[in-house]
């Protein structure tokens, strides 16, 4: 859009690449905005921001990305306050950008006002996680009449996500190692091949370990863009896809550890010596990452030196979103009559180090 399409005007330039898109505006937009052309200089900008910021259209969704939704309320005389709740899949999280929050509990419940013939448009996010499947969701909004809420509208919506990043990744890696070509291309397929791979076994445990999936991918971008015997736009571009999650996981990363969480329950407490004692064990995983090496442990302290007198051990899978509960019982031979420190720590290869879910103090007594 150029205001005097008859004269001299700086260009614009619209560029395509893979999954990204780019506008080049060879002048200073701000240096340019004058009284006259404000109008335009603000047309110019909504244009450039529809171009490059494409609408997203249906229900299914790569892992890490934000499904917009938007939910529109109108009171259609008098003004009243509506309530509204909002349930979701607890693999889902929601992000509320006008409280700038994160909302990871459902339902999500919040009371509005609107004035007799008011439109509101309330927008919030959810992000998907990295796992395939269909995530439901619902809406409810009610009006409050003497602070009770009577339900006016109710609103479901479904959420897919086809494939995780597993799969994605290892479906190129197939597809590239399928290929026939000549040697040179091979070569550089290798390469590619190698750095897909770095990414395939590296384990995520700090935000630097995201950073280097990222650039082994824009690496293995660069040797298949060189490759001239076959068209591989479609690898480069599902790379794109897969470089496109890990900065969304870069950018809200959360140590997967954060989200394992534990309780310990001795009985019975007190217990006298050489006699069985149960711990209950109840353990979380709140994070989309399921943790497959897990292990237990039950450590048994003295609370003066700190000296472990027994450990108990339990190995098994626990899943993203989900937790468990057993009992491990033992019997306490040889131990003093005091009160111990009872540790429940876990071991894997997504902790930096073990980490420490719960403890609980262990009275013996004397036979």
């Amino acid at each position: 859009m150029c205001p005097d399409p008859q004269g001299p005007y700086a260009a614009l330039v619209l560029h395509d690449y893979g999954q990204g898109r780019a506008i080049y505006q060879a002048f200073d937009l701000g240096r340019s905005l004058k009284e006259a052309n404000k109008e335009w200089v603000r047309t110019l900008l909504e244009n450039s921001l529809k171009y490059v910021h494409k609408v997203h259209s249906g229900n299914e969704f790569k892992p890490y990305e934000l499904a917009p939704i938007q939910l529109s309320l109108k009171s259609l005389e008098a003004g009243l306050t509506a309530r509204v709740k909002e349930s979701f899949s607890l693999a889902l999280s929601l992000y509320d950008p006008s409280s700038k929050q994160w909302i990871d509990e459902s339902p999500w419940v919040f009371d509005t006002g609107l004035d007799a013939n008011e439109e509101k448009e309330i927008p919030f996010y959810y992000l998907t996680p990295d796992k395939a499947g269909i995530f439901g969701t619902q809406t409810d909004v009610s009006m409050l009449l003497n602070d009770e809420p009577i339900l006016v509208k109710q609103l479901q919506l479904d959420l897919a996500v086809t494939k995780d990043l597993d799969l994605i990744l290892d479906e190129t890696i197939n597809n590239l190692k399928a290929l026939s070509l000549p040697p040179n291309d091979r070569a550089r397929v290798n390469n590619a091949l190698t750095a897909l791979n770095k990414v395939k076994v590296k384990i995520v445990r700090i935000r630097s370990d995201v950073d280097y999936m990222i650039q082994k991918l824009i690496a293995a971008v660069d040797y298949l863009r060189s490759v001239k015997s076959v068209d591989l736009r479609n690898d480069r571009l599902e790379l794109d896809r897969l470089i496109r999650s890990y900065g969304a996981l870069y950018y809200l990363f959360v140590p997967p550890g954060n989200y394992l969480q534990g309780e310990i329950k001795a009985s019975p407490n007190p217990v006298k010596s050489n006699q069985e004692v149960n711990f209950h064990v109840k353990i979380f995983n709140d994070g989309n990452e399921a943790f497959r090496d897990l292990i237990l442990k039950v450590m048994i302290m003295d609370p003066n030196t700190g000296q472990v007198i027994k450990t108990l051990e339990k190995s098994l899978i626990l899943e993203g979103n989900s937790s468990q509960e057993f009992d491990i019982k033992t019997v306490l031979k040889y131990f003093k009559a005091k009160t111990y420190k009872v540790q429940l720590k876990a071991y894997s290869g997504l902790l930096l180090e073990p980490k420490v879910l719960a403890e609980e103090g262990l009275k013996i007594l004397a036979r």
